[in-house]
């Protein structure tokens, strides 16, 4: 009697093992929770005007006739092979679909069609493949393959595995790619390879915040973009962390006082409203002004309680205007009046205070 039993017992263990194995494989893979989407995309969406203004420098320079294009920067690159070499490690069938990835002109992050061109070059490569492509000689490649690894639940098991170090000198990329997303603008590489890392992260908030504060206090190793540098700083205040938010509107980087001041407003921080609404006045960076200003009115349509701009202030009054689709954008902001501060009286106490 006990051999039948013991013989149902092991066709049982065989029958279910592989299903057991592969529910594993698939929880180890599961879609990662990322709690920080709307953050990131609300602190993307502030630093818009200087991406804007970045793209509009390289037109003004730009012979007639010349477009904006992927660009390798030699000092920073996280590339260390050749595409052509990376490629050794792809399937054969699989090869050209990243050639075409690879000789796309923009990284087109919002279109299903790109979505779904990228999904198909590279789902399914083993992660030998993956970790090739992250160190190929073409930046738009780079790109691709870290945006795929930061937004599909496909790429999880590969972000997973790959090392911390090899992220953390991917995010010193500055590498720049042509994005179509929201509009056309230049992107540095190392911005997908956050994008990733944060998604990594997503279920650690302590690491999460470790690292943002890393970013944002590069201030003196000058080894990150600033708008980098300015995306951590706002996120960590919609991450609820407001005692640093006096420090970051005095930052010598203007994409980091915009950014930090509009994320403040959005997080309801009204103890910081002055602050915020004179750093908009006597700030000498147009974008500041009139980024802040944005943002109030655009708050101010879909709130009770208004944010009162200051009276008088001829800066802010142009900066309302051109919200409003008045005024001439082209033009330089109306110089803030320098504020006047008056001596302190000095009484007489003798001979010895004056020495």
């Amino acid at each position: 009697m006990k051999k039948p039993v013991l013989a149902l017992c092991l066709a049982t263990m065989i029958w279910t093992l592989p299903q057991v194995a592969a529910a594993a494989q698939a929880s180890h893979c599961a879609p990662l929770r990322n709690a920080v989407t709307a953050p990131i995309r609300a602190s993307e969406a502030s630093l818009q005007e200087f991406a804007w203004a970045e793209m509009a420098d390289f037109f003004a320079t730009a012979q007639p006739g010349d477009e904006p294009s992927p660009r390798e920067d030699g000092e920073s690159t996280s590339a260390a092979i050749r595409l052509e070499e990376a490629l050794l490690e792809v399937p054969k069938t699989r090869r050209e679909a990243i050639r075409a990835l690879s000789r796309e002109s923009v990284v087109d992050r919002l279109s299903i069609d790109a979505k779904r061109r990228r999904h198909r070059a590279l789902r399914g490569l083993p992660f030998a493949a993956i970790s090739a492509l992250l160190e190929a000689d073409d930046p738009s490649m780079r790109a691709n393959t870290w945006l795929w690894l930061a937004t599909p639940s496909h790429g999880t098991c590969a972000l997973r595995k790959l090392e911390r170090a090899r992220l953390a000198t991917a995010l010193g990329d500055l590498s720049e790619v042509v994005e179509s997303g929201d509009d056309l603008v230049l992107r540095r590489v190392g911005d997908y390879a956050l994008l990733a890392y944060l998604r990594r992260l997503s279920g650690d908030a302590r690491a999460t915040d470790a690292l943002l504060l890393e970013l944002a206090d590069d201030d003196d190793g000058q080894t990150l973009p600033p708008r980098m540098r300015a995306f951590a700083a706002a996120l960590l205040v919609r991450r609820a962390h407001f005692d640093r938010i006096g420090g970051w509107l005095l930052s010598d980087t203007p994409e980091t006082r915009l950014a930090v001041a509009i994320a403040a407003l959005e997080s309801g921080q009204a103890r910081w409203r002055p602050a915020i609404l004179q750093l908009a006045a006597d700030d000498n960076n147009d974008l500041v002004t009139q980024g802040i200003v944005d943002a109030i009115l655009d708050r101010n349509e879909h709130t009770a309680n208004p944010i009162e701009l200051i009276p008088d202030n001829a800066r802010l009054a142009e900066a309302t205007l051109r919200w409003l689709g008045e005024g001439d954008a082209r033009r330089a902001l109306p110089v803030a009046a320098p504020q006047i501060v008056a001596p302190t009286p000095r009484g007489y106490n003798g001979l010895l205070a004056a020495r």
